[in-house]
């Protein structure tokens, strides 16, 4: 299943080098972000922003900050629907359009698998600047 994930390009480059980390902190931040998450590629996004517009509003707080982060991006992975399987449940059901890995069994299986899933970069340019 193809899951869609709105970052920032720093952030991509490094999930893509170490895998989904839950102990990474926000630059600014005081919390690990504990899960790992990504959206169906057409939703529904009833319960979150499109990917496009997550990446987007990352983008800008780092510029705010100051700090330069390559710009929105989204990192398309494509999970086998087993470890899908292990995400979705009563709580984040499949049919919301929005997947999360948190700590535990689930995540532990991505991060397992992630050297060999199949994943794809898409940065794109803010249309608001």
């Amino acid at each position: 299943m193809i899951l869609f994930h709105g970052t920032t390009l720093g952030r991509v480059r490094q999930i893509l080098a170490t895998g989904p980390n839950p102990d990474f902190i926000e630059p600014g931040g005081n919390m690990p972000t504990e899960n790992f998450s990504g959206c169906l590629p057409f939703g529904p996004f009833e319960c979150t922003e499109r990917p496009e517009e997550y990446a987007w509003g990352k983008a800008r707080a780092a510029a705010r900050e100051g700090r330069d982060e390559g710009g929105p991006a989204i990192l398309i992975v494509d999970i086998p629907d087993d470890i899908i399987a292990l995400a979705v449940d009563a709580w984040f059901p499949l049919s919301q359009g929005f997947v999360q890995f948190d700590r535990g069994p689930n995540l532990e299986a991505l991060l397992t698998a992630w050297p060999g899933l199949e994943k794809r970069v898409m940065p794109f340019t803010d249309p608001r600047r």
